[in-house]
């Protein structure tokens, strides 16, 4: 396939014709095969069952020039979630776009550490889970569908990503999530969660260094920056969210913090300092320290 062609030309390729050329053209990438046929996917809406049984047909001209199109985005490095418009969070199918952090599978060890300690909270009132930094709304939004019952908020200072947010709660038709606009627990004070409290609150704030390397690579350099970085080495937002928690969260109430694979012995001297006990560290499906959890003294 070549850019230079005139949009009026006719052009006739097979869908085996166009996963070979789009393979060859990402081979620079790990999964090459499963990007090729997971764009091809979303230009045809076909699944990939269809793709290897009807090798030979053809795909027509303007589904073949978006899936061009498509796989020249991704060559550059954009990230596949970014260019279908979706992924998927804790088996919910999610929109996403670039005003919001792509949800990673790792961060789903939060939602299991929250229904973990959700098990202990049964009581008469209200339940609620407090999440800040929503964004997409991915990890409110599987609390919610597990927890019908219990309000979820979640908090963002991106009205851009509460949109996101916001299409994500209707597609998926929960009604106990809203959904909030504003920096951390800024737009809760004054209001009747500062009086009521929350049972728990979740969060996966920024937490990486200005200089990491890491922000040069892979999909982190589409995502919002302000989504993945903060000051003090990475853990200015993460004590904002430990230290003004006091205001919000229950007796007995727990606080869940996704931080770096590095950052674990902090957040918890942080959060001991803090007056939590109760403290305890998950690991991610690398066997990385992930999720750090303490509980507020009664």
């Amino acid at each position: 396939m070549s850019t230079s062609r005139s949009p009026g030309d006719l052009v006739l390729m097979t869908i085996d014709q166009l996963l070979i050329w789009s393979r060859r053209e990402l081979a620079s990438s790990d999964s090459a095969s499963i990007d090729a046929n997971t764009l091809l996917c979303f230009v045809t809406g076909k699944n990939t069952a269809f793709l290897y049984a009807h090798g030979e047909e053809f795909i027509r001209q303007f589904e073949a020039a978006t899936f061009e199109n498509l796989v020249n985005l991704r060559k550059k490095g954009h990230p596949i979630a970014y260019l279908t418009g979706s992924r998927e969070f804790w088996s919910l199918d999610l929109t996403v776009n670039e005003d919001v952090l792509i949800p990673r599978h790792d961060t789903e060890l939060i939602v299991e550490t929250l229904l973990s300690v959700s098990e202990s909270l049964g009581g008469t009132h209200l339940s609620r889970v407090l999440d800040l930094g929503t964004g997409s709304g991915a990890i409110a939004l599987a609390a919610a569908s597990e927890l019908p019952n219990w309000e979820i908020v979640g908090v963002d200072i991106s009205q851009a990503a509460l949109r996101v947010a916001e299409v994500n709660q209707r597609k998926l038709a929960l009604a106990n999530v809203q959904f909030v606009q504003g920096c951390w627990y800024q737009p809760l004070k004054g209001t009747c969660y500062e009086q009521s409290k929350f049972d728990i609150i979740i969060s996966n704030p920024p937490y990486i260094r200005k200089d990491d390397i890491h922000l040069d690579r892979g999909d982190v350099r589409f995502e919002p920056i302000m989504a993945l970085v903060s000051d003090e080495e990475g853990y200015a937002d993460l004590k904002k969210i430990i230290y003004g928690s006091a205001e919000f969260l229950s007796p007995n109430g727990w606080i869940i913090l996704e931080h770096g694979f590095d950052q674990a012995k902090e957040v918890r001297r942080i959060l001991l300092d803090s007056g939590f006990d109760s403290i305890q560290t998950h690991r991610d499906l690398g066997g990385n320290e992930r999720v750090t959890k303490g509980r507020t003294s009664v």
